[in-house]
């Protein structure tokens, strides 16, 4: 749970900065590499790694 309160205090600090309203869904690598799921194969496809 450290990781998802790490991601919602620098999501907080963006969305303030932006105007922005930022959504997430946090999955892990296994389920994003195994994923049928369109969103999944768009994000393998074309997403940033970080």
């Amino acid at each position: 749970m450290k990781e998802i309160d790490r991601i919602r205090d620098i999501l907080y600090e963006l969305m303030l900065q932006t105007d922005e309203l930022i959504s997430v869904h946090p999955v892990s690598e296994e389920e994003l590499k195994n994923s049928i799921w369109p969103l999944y194969y768009h994000i393998r496809k074309k997403g940033l790694k970080l």
